[in-house]
């Protein structure tokens, strides 16, 4: 573990330039600032983790898990089961277990993190909001924090909305950008980047064509015609590229991107979207993409960023049209955040990127860039049903545009989407 003093991070702090702290905001740091201050300060053993615990257990077996949850910054008074109860079910929501109010196993697997791994995700959290600070004073804005798996919108300073994401895997990770929303794609259609064609696709053309076929890709030729996988044989990426050879995925209910994409700024391999793979929302494990967030809550998502009710976002979908329309361009953080303060209580997370073994973040010049002009409205693709009749590429209503002063960019590479 790295070592680490509560003055030295203050005087790295004072030591930054007054830009960088513009937009630190109090109500999320402190809790996290306090209960870092609270865990250095303590000098007593840390109590193990009880096993197992129950109401009605007597006082000498509720003691251990009284002692657990004081750790934890939870003052339960001794003898009182119902209050034992009580903050024992308070700790299992704000971590999103079961609400069992018993010791089940991952309750326990939770209780039983060490004091020293809290202190490393704090301590790199209150780096990490120096490093990539939020403004939230803007009246509407978007936070993914990555090891949360969760996607979080505020408007007025007040949770919007929420929803379950997944997020890159460990090998093509989600990077870490601070930029604005640019537009809505109904219907989107897929093209595969470099990286997933050469490690993922490429493959397959000398081991299984007809699995590009069964994966809802086209593949054309330079002349824009479309050509059998198996017409083309084992092949390298360089030779795929070379030979004028391309693929994507038209729109539909195979589509990997679903049936709505949200487009950001700067970053055009990186974005928000639907998926056909929707199980995978419900996993506890959750890093699964190629570096692109899959948003679960993503009709209530568009409704809410674009003024609309979910029916109306609904019926542009089931036009089966692929149209880009121009959204409001809100600010959206995708952060690396391993402790986050919920309901007053620090909600610890696992480091699914390996960044607590590196060293803390720090800050990069923050330019001042406004948003860039909105698309014009376009469709995109025709449907491949004749029967379906035109769209009118659709405009919304003029929105106010929420800007900030200072918005960064992330100046790592993108990864390989999806």
């Amino acid at each position: 573990m790295r070592p680490f003093l509560l003055p030295s991070l203050f005087a790295f702090v004072a030591s930054l330039p007054f830009a960088a702290l513009v937009h630190a905001d109090e109500v999320v740091i402190d809790p996290i600032q306090r209960e870092h201050d609270r865990l250095q300060a303590l000098t007593t053993p840390e109590p193990p983790t009880p096993g197992s615990w129950h109401m009605g257990a007597g006082p000498k077996a509720a003691e251990p898990l009284r002692a657990r949850l004081a750790e934890w910054g939870y003052d339960v008074p001794r003898g009182d089961d119902n209050a034992l109860a009580a903050a024992l079910v308070d700790f299992q929501r704000i971590n999103g277990l079961k609400e069992t109010g018993s010791l089940d196993k991952s309750t326990v697997a939770k209780l039983s993190m060490s004091r020293e791994d809290r202190l490393v995700r704090l301590r790199y959290t209150l780096a990490a909001e120096t490093a990539q600070p939020i403004d939230r004073t803007v009246p509407r804005l978007v936070i993914v924090n990555i090891p949360s798996y969760k996607l979080r919108a505020f408007e007025s300073g007040q949770l919007a909305l929420s929803s379950n994401v997944v997020v890159g895997r460990p090998k093509r990770p989600t990077p870490e950008l601070s930029v604005f929303m640019k537009a809505v794609k109904y219907n989107p259609t897929w093209t595969p980047p470099p990286t997933i064609i050469k490690e993922d696709l490429i493959p397959l053309f000398g081991r299984d064509p007809s699995a590009v076929t069964r994966k809802g890709l086209v593949v054309l030729d330079r002349g824009g015609r479309q050509i059998p996988p198996d017409a083309i044989g084992p092949i390298s990426a360089a030779g795929f590229h070379a030979a004028g050879y391309r693929m994507y995925q038209p729109a539909g209910d195979s589509n990997a991107l679903g049936k709505l994409k949200f487009e950001i700024t700067d970053t055009p391999s990186v974005y928000l979207h639907d998926t056909n793979h929707r199980n995978d929302f419900g996993k506890p494990v959750r890093a699964l993409s190629s570096g692109c967030v899959r948003v679960h809550q993503y009709r209530p998502l568009a409704a809410w960023l674009m003024g609309l009710s979910e029916d109306e976002i609904q019926k542009r979908i089931n036009r089966r049209r692929t149209v880009v329309e121009p959204s409001p361009q809100i600010p959206i953080y995708l952060v690396y955040r391993p402790a986050e303060a919920i309901d007053g209580h620090v909600v610890y997370y696992s480091d699914i990127y390996g960044k607590l073994n590196g060293p803390l973040p720090k800050p990069k010049p923050i330019p001042v860039i406004e948003p860039a002009p909105a698309p014009e409205a376009t469709p995109a693709a025709p449907s491949a049903d004749p029967s379906v009749p035109p769209v009118a590429p659709v405009t919304p209503a003029a929105v106010p545009v929420a800007t900030t002063p200072a918005v960064a960019t992330a100046s790592e590479p993108a990864p390989a989407t999806r």
